[in-house]
């Protein structure tokens, strides 16, 4: 599974100059379809030979630009070649640019892949693979070095923004995850080297990261189209929340994820044959373009690889769990209802002593995804279902318990108006009946409260909903 079973502390050391650099201008005047005409180049060429002079690609520009920052340098090295594998049975296009951060266990250095359509390979493939076996180009290399350091991905970022200038971005993120999780005032993300304590990212400073990438690199006014994790237990509220004004689209999963992560085959496949959806954007309104209908298609995607029927390509996984969910809706949303939610809860706990005890044991039923991830959404059909139990109570039902159903059912309301597309496994809706597949910190123990209220403390999203915080405390006094 792609998550961490430990914690570390979190040092950054390196950093390389072009990093500073500014790179904020609009588009080239001609698209890369365009230039790749007047040249008279063939696509063979053109896909293998992406560095040429003659093609002069930071002079055009692609509809689509996805860069995924890989690093594998851990237990996960072979599952990365077989993900690049996945990539280059589908390359990058005349419309679309794949680009690929790689670092492995090999003492080989990291490099700048330019995807390119290779052809399928078979597992016998992958016995005793190496970096050199990568059939994509190179496009740039580097020495060994820690790709834990938010700077290297920063760096990359930029890079591929430079060199490959496109209309769309998608950035995604791949290797171990952890969610929202701390050690001395910090909260890793990812966990990209099990021998290197320092090799960690955290979610406030990816924040900052994204950030700098949007003023530096991005034109005047944009948003990264659409921000991924490929990595354990991503999607939860408190995650969401830090990266909101980022970027336009978030896609990951709360559960843990099968090492083969995400079907990249399929997913590429479907952004190279749809690039532009501008019809569907005429059509359907604002916002639902092309970064919208591939943000929307992921999730299923996804979940149909794992599914165990005919032509699951990744077998089957009873927690596959994949969740778009559109940013922008949630800044505009969010944390109003869940703080109201919360408010709500105080004061029906506080009407009648025995019901605080009623409460915290469904929070103990709620579906955990982790120690520190719980389904928001499950739990609010809890509460709804106990609302009904007790409905009849004293035969006339208190003003307290129809705030709370009111409360509720507008929290519901508000999670649904976020998610735009969800891949859920049957075997959730055996155990939950239904989820949404966005998870949130919800202690159901003094002892698990004690242990993490310093970490959680420190997200914007429980610091903006204090009535939430309150209610959390409430529980355990």
């Amino acid at each position: 599974m792609r998550c961490l079973l430990y914690y570390a502390s979190l040092f950054f050391l390196m950093q390389q100059a072009f990093a500073s650099q500014t790179f904020a201008r609009e588009l080239p005047a001609l698209s890369c379809k365009e230039q790749w005409l007047k040249a008279g180049l063939s696509q063979r060429e053109y896909l293998y030979y992406p560095q040429k002079e003659r093609v002069q690609r930071d002079r055009c520009y692609k509809e689509w630009l996805v860069l995924i920052y890989m690093n594998a340098d851990n237990d996960l090295t072979e599952a990365s070649y077989r993900d690049i594998a996945e990539m280059e049975t589908v390359g990058s296009s005349v419309s679309v640019d794949l680009l690929v951060y790689h670092d492995s266990n090999e003492p080989t250095g990291s490099r700048y892949l330019h995807i390119a359509k290779t052809g399928m390979r078979r597992d016998a493939d992958f016995k005793d693979f190496t970096d050199d076996q990568i059939l994509s180009p190179v496009a740039r290399w580097l020495e060994e070095q820690n790709s834990g350091d938010i700077e290297q991905f920063e760096n990359f970022i930029g890079w591929g923004t430079q060199n490959y200038p496109a209309q769309r971005f998608a950035i995604i993120i791949w290797s171990h995850g952890m969610g929202w999780v701390a050690r001395t005032g910090e909260m890793p993300l990812l966990d990209f080297n099990a021998a290197d304590e320092n090799a960690f990212f955290t979610i406030p400073n990816l924040h900052r990261s994204l950030q700098n990438i949007r003023q530096k690199y991005l034109p005047p006014d944009r948003h990264i189209d659409i921000f991924g994790a490929d990595a354990c237990l991503f999607m939860q509220f408190e995650v969401a929340f830090e990266v909101k004004e980022d970027a336009r689209f978030l896609i990951g999963s709360a559960s843990a994820e099968s090492n083969h992560g995400w079907p990249y085959h399929t997913i590429m496949r479907y952004l190279v044959d749809h690039p532009f959806s501008v019809r569907a954007h005429e059509r359907e309104g604002a916002g639902r373009d092309a970064a919208y209908h591939w943000a929307r298609a992921i999730p299923e995607f996804y979940r149909s690889s794992y599914s165990g029927q005919g032509g699951a390509s990744q077998g089957k996984d009873e927690q596959a769990l994949m969740v778009s969910i559109h940013l922008d809706e949630l800044s505009k949303t969010f944390p109003e209802p869940l703080n109201a939610f919360g408010a709500a809860l105080t004061d029906y706990i506080q009407e009648d002593a025995q019901r605080r005890a009623q409460i915290g044991a469904l929070t103990r039923k709620t579906y955990r995804f982790s120690e520190t991830s719980h389904d928001l959404y499950h739990f609010t059909i809890l509460i709804n279902a106990y609302l009904k139990r007790h409905r009849h109570e004293n035969f006339i039902r208190s003003e307290a318990a129809r705030r709370l159903d009111e409360a509720t059912t507008k929290l519901q309301q508000a999670i649904q108006s976020i998610v735009i597309a969800s891949g859920v496994s049957p075997d959730y809706y055996d155990r939950l009946t239904s989820t949404k597949g966005i998870s949130i910190w919800l202690p159901a123990s003094k002892e698990a409260y004690e242990k993490h209220i310093m970490m959680f403390s420190q997200s914007r999203l429980f610091q903006m909903s204090p009535a939430w915080k309150g209610f959390i405390q409430l529980l355990h006094p």
